[in-house]
């Protein structure tokens, strides 16, 4: 698959100027990759489905507007992928990692991203509380840990993405008691193949239905050592 066949699967929101943005995306990410590792997905064609189709898949089915928090934003997927594919959505990526935080704040210079601003710390130390309409997390860690994380940090009437892999089904079976404790309803659990036979997705919806509790999120080492 070519950036260019993108257009195909999301002509919602994609155009000639944003694919070329995407390659430039590309580009950067490829060059800075051997120092700051930030991906092992190095190949172009595979880049295009397992990066940019996988992050642009849920904004078919999520209005993408107001302020999207990414945690554990990495490389960028999904946040500068958004970011760029919708300029009014105001994204804030959420990378704690010196290099790879560095890195965004390079990447969406260079790309002329204004919608785009880096918060450089741990999403547990975010200030923002109840603050973001939408909150996505992609292979960051295990989703009872993903809900704490995210939960405080989304408007009552927001929506969590749990982007995941072959495994996202397990781990919602195990998250009934964070749900609870979060109050995030489940609203979809949307399992889909990647073009080309390139690996199978859960993508996990969850609505808050009302104010986190003051004593979430808790310290990193706690939520880790004794998940919801």
């Amino acid at each position: 698959m070519t950036f260019t066949d993108l257009l195909k699967f999301f002509p919602q929101c994609l155009d000639e100027g944003k694919i070329e943005l995407f390659h430039r995306f590309y580009v950067l990410v490829s060059n800075a990759n051997s120092v700051t590792n930030l991906t092992r997905i190095e190949d172009e064609d595979d880049a295009v489905v397992k990066h940019f189709y996988d992050s642009l898949y849920p904004s078919a089915l999520v209005e993408m507007k107001g302020h999207l928090a990414d945690l554990g934003s990495g490389a960028g997927f999904p946040g500068i992928v958004f970011a760029i594919a919708y300029p009014h959505l105001q994204v804030t990526l959420v990378e704690s990692n010196g290099k790879k935080a560095s890195f965004l704040h390079e990447a969406s210079k260079a790309l002329g991203l204004e919608n785009v601003r880096i918060a450089a710390v741990r999403a547990e130390s975010m200030r923002e509380r109840e603050y973001f309409d939408l909150v996505t997390a992609r292979a960051v860690a295990d989703l009872p840990i993903v809900m704490e994380l995210s939960a405080p940090l989304l408007k009552v009437g927001g929506c969590l993405i749990a982007m995941k892999g072959r495994s996202g089904h397990e781990e919602l079976e195990r998250s009934a008691h964070a749900m609870k404790s979060l109050s995030l309803s489940l609203t979809k659990e949307d399992v889909s193949s990647l073009p080309e036979e390139k690996g199978t997705r859960t993508n996990l919806y969850f609505l808050k239905t009302r104010k986190t509790a003051r004593k979430f999120p808790r310290d990193y080492a706690d939520i880790k050592r004794n998940p919801l």
